[in-house]
């Protein structure tokens, strides 16, 4: 009935209690705090790795901010499907490009825990078709990784995986976790006349370097669709 109400909030990490009074809506004549509330949020991004002893998984080298006001946004929980990329609009400098997949959700292959910096976590469900008949591929810690070929993996049809070459032209020597580890460039041929480089939808995209995943693609650069950068590996699995 209008009277002021106790409201127990999260801001910065820190939970705090914080007073407001509700107003009326001339419309529907009843009381309303006036809160923007987002019940969910979804969309196509590339899974990076999955544990194969406890199947725990990470994604996207990056966390889901609000497009409002570009905060980490917090979960309760998720779900992961299976997608099917559709189509493809290509990048071109100024414009980036994205991935376009539609997924059902009936049949969900995994439970979302964790949206954080480094990327959505959580744990695959046992017997999950997105592993099997997958290979097991040993991890490269960020110090063996050096400028020079390597390649990213990423689904452009369907669900099919395949393999694209770049160039990591800079590593950055890190103490501390950052979603921007190195910079790469595509030279892949087929990869540039598809998409015109690295495009929305593609992060998450597993980079290995002498049969060693090392890192995953996190951001591209607006001007230049060919180059992107790339966090470690490391940080991801820190999470």
């Amino acid at each position: 009935n209008g009277a002021e109400l106790v409201l127990v909030v999260i801001r910065d990490g820190k939970q705090i209690d914080c007073k407001i009074s509700p107003q009326k809506d001339v419309f529907s004549n009843e009381y309303k705090l006036g809160l923007w509330i987002k019940n969910n949020t979804e969309g196509v991004g590339t899974l990076t790795f999955v544990d194969d002893e406890n199947l725990r998984f990470g994604t996207l080298g990056h966390g889901i901010y609000s497009n409002d006001s570009s905060t980490l946004l917090s979960i309760n929980d998720g779900r992961v499907f299976n997608c099917n990329v559709m189509g493809i609009k290509k990048g071109i400098d100024g414009q980036p490009g994205e991935l376009i997949g539609t997924f059902s959700k009936e049949n969900p292959l995994g439970d979302v825990d964790k949206n954080c910096e480094y990327g959505v976590y959580g744990f695959l469900y046992k017997n999950n078709e997105l592993i099997e008949n997958k290979s097991l591929i040993a991890v490269g810690s960020r110090s063996s990784v050096n400028p020079g070929k390597a390649q990213i993996f990423t689904s452009l049809n369907g669900n099919d995986i395949e393999a694209y070459d770049i160039e990591i032209i800079k590593t950055n020597y890190q103490n501390a976790s950052s979603q921007k580890s190195l910079i790469f460039r595509v030279i892949d041929k087929e990869l540039i006349e598809i998409t015109g480089g690295i495009v929305q939808g593609m992060s998450g995209s597993p980079i290995v370097q002498n049969n060693k995943i090392i890192g995953a693609v996190t951001h591209v650069f607006v001007n230049d669709p060919t180059k992107g950068f790339g966090i470690y590996v490391d940080w991801m699995l820190l999470e």
